[in-house]
């Protein structure tokens, strides 16, 4: 038990700490449904006798609340598990660094196999069996090092307020949950169920539409306020009827790869309740099965081919002040030390609005906090300064104040303005080159450059293709190690395509091509950064968006690279065999 390391990342606040458990004094596991009970009792009873309880309970353990014909048990993993500590402790130091190696992940049920199951679901909403079911399915992948710097990795990629790392003899579990399960506070509890998900968007304008779409999204709105219903007549059973309400209905939060819809509900526990038993009538979340919520547990255990274990169940903590929390552990990996495998389970509301198509994507969707990776970067400006005055000025700034609300950073134009007056004043004729990194937090670092003459306007394409769904070739940022793989010191700049051959942009400008008298430059939707020079151009009409191809560029009859400090510099395009 000296291995054991509970973290809870429960950011209720922007500044509150960590909660952290080790060496528990004993442990408190359930491996078969019939143990349940008797541990449900003395997780009671170690709470009354002043001591933390820490851990998770999995899906399954629902089964021994509600009365399901289960096919198969949760055998490679205990129901539940929890230490029992004395107080919260620190972090240990150990823990901090260390590195891992995750192979691609697999879903371990076919498409056709999803499809089949899909199928079923809708008959059995049809039939009236039942309104919504979550409907799961699990990923695989192969693992090993360290899985505490992965957590803290995926804890990164998907900023959470609901997070935790728990680290058994033998296996650890990594949840980076955005959804709370209930907080239960004095008298108090609060549950937020989370129903309704669209990915981010590439670009500002894009994220936008993706967030309006969730907002008055009909589907969206119907599966969370069948939840909300759902959890609301739950917390009769527990609280005061009077005292529950709807604080927040249909928010729209964002992740850095998702939107999610969660509404808010609270009400007072009534006094005969104990912690215990509010939990035993709540669980599991309504968001993560559905409703009816026993009719549609007992369509699960029918439909899902493999269990969820912890995935979808709860991890948290009970405390001997009167308090107790949990998450509902989606985005949620869990390692199996012993042979290396990592699961990862994902699923979506089925209602009879759903689409295999549209589910089977948000499936997908929501597997790509597993992938994403946001390294520490700052937004740039780069911006002319010809005999004093500003080029493309409020073209700048609009797309600066677009990235940065796209990525929450804090910014301030007015301290822009103060930097610009400082240089408009020092510089008043020549021409130069501001380089301005706005930092996440508002601050601001600059330097200015005389602008050098272009000798060499010589370019070369791209040996390879580089990744349109990548964020950030759509925002200026000091995140650039894809566009400077392709430099060379040999030629002025470097043309680059997409996976798709479409032609994008230059690693430090945008591309326009002149054929029969008439200028095109690729769509923004082919992977590229939106120039403040280039949108002026299309916007003015003088130069029209075109999907390009390589045999466009080689038989164009002049190409140019553009951008706001150089404007328009004409190339000669080598080709290299």
């Amino acid at each position: 038990m000296k291995n054991i390391l509970l973290q809870f990342d429960f950011k209720q606040t922007s500044d509150e700490d960590s909660v952290v458990f080790t060496d528990p004094l004993y442990m408190i596991t359930a491996n078969k449904l019939d143990e349940v009970e008797f541990c449900m009792e003395q997780i009671e009873r170690a709470v009354q006798d002043g001591y933390y309880v820490a851990g998770y309970f999995s899906y399954e353990v629902a089964y021994s609340f509600y009365d399901v014909d289960i096919k198969h048990q949760n055998e490679s993993m205990p129901l539940l598990s929890f230490g029992v500590f004395s107080s919260p402790t620190s972090i240990p130091r150990s823990e901090i660094f260390g590195e891992y190696h995750v192979t691609n992940w697999n879903m371990k049920v076919t498409k056709d196999d999803y499809e089949k199951s899909f199928q079923r679901v809708m008959e059995a909403i049809e039939n009236g069996v039942t309104k919504q079911v979550n409907y799961t399915v699990p990923f695989e992948a192969s693992f090993t090092g360290n899985s505490y710097q992965y957590y803290q990795d995926l804890k990164n990629a998907q900023q959470s307020l609901y997070s935790a790392y728990l680290r058994f003899e033998d296996m650890d579990i990594l949840s980076v949950s955005p959804e709370l399960f209930f907080h239960y506070k004095e008298d108090t509890i609060k549950v937020r169920p989370m129903k309704g998900t669209v990915k981010r968007g590439k670009t500002f304008e894009e994220d936008q539409q993706h967030y309006t779409y969730l907002r008055s999204s009909e589907k969206d709105r119907y599966e969370n306020k069948l939840i909300t219903t759902l959890m609301t007549k739950e917390l009769e059973q527990v609280a005061e009827k009077d005292s529950i309400h709807v604080t927040e209905a249909f928010t729209v939060e964002k992740y850095p790869t998702v939107y999610q819809m969660t509404s808010t509900i609270v009400g007072k526990v009534s006094d005969s309740i104990t912690v215990t038993e509010l939990f035993k009538r709540l669980f599991p979340c309504g968001s993560i099965s559905g409703t009816p919520k026993k009719a549609t547990l007992q369509l699960i255990a029918n439909v899902e081919p493999y269990p969820r274990h912890v995935y979808c169940g709860a991890i948290g903590y009970f405390s001997p002040n009167n308090e107790a929390i949990f998450n509902v552990p989606i985005r949620t990996v869990v390692i199996d030390q012993q042979n290396g495998i990592a699961t990862y389970g994902a699923g979506g509301a089925i209602t009879g609005k759903s689409t295999v198509e549209g589910e089977y994507e948000e499936v997908h969707t929501k597997t790509s906090v597993l992938t994403y990776r946001e390294p520490p970067f700052e937004l740039i400006e780069t911006i002319g300064l010809q005999d004093g005055k500003w080029l493309y000025l409020n073209e700048h700034k609009e797309r600066l104040q677009d990235s940065a609300t796209y990525f929450d950073f804090a910014l301030s134009l007015d301290k822009l303005d103060t930097i610009l007056q400082q240089y408009e004043e020092k510089y008043p004729t020549g021409l130069f080159r501001l380089r301005c990194l706005f930092h996440p937090n508002g601050n601001i670092t600059h330097e200015i450059f005389p602008l050098k003459a272009t000798n060499n306007a010589k370019v070369v394409l791209a040996s390879s293709n580089i990744d349109s769904n990548n964020p950030f070739l759509f925002h200026k940022t000091t995140n650039r190690s894809f566009y400077e793989a392709f430099q060379q010191d040999d030629y002025f700049d470097t043309l680059l395509w997409n996976e798709h051959g479409e032609i994008t942009e230059f690693t430090i400008g945008n591309v326009v091509i002149e054929v029969d008298g008439e200028k095109f430059t690729p769509p923004v939707t082919s992977g590229l950064l939106n120039g403040t020079f280039r949108r002026g151009l299309v916007r003015d009409g003088i130069v029209k968006e075109k999907v390009l191809f390589k045999e466009d560029i080689t038989s164009a009859d002049a190409i140019w690279f553009i951008n706001s400090v150089r404007e328009w510099i004409k190339v000669e395009l080598v080709i290299n065999n």
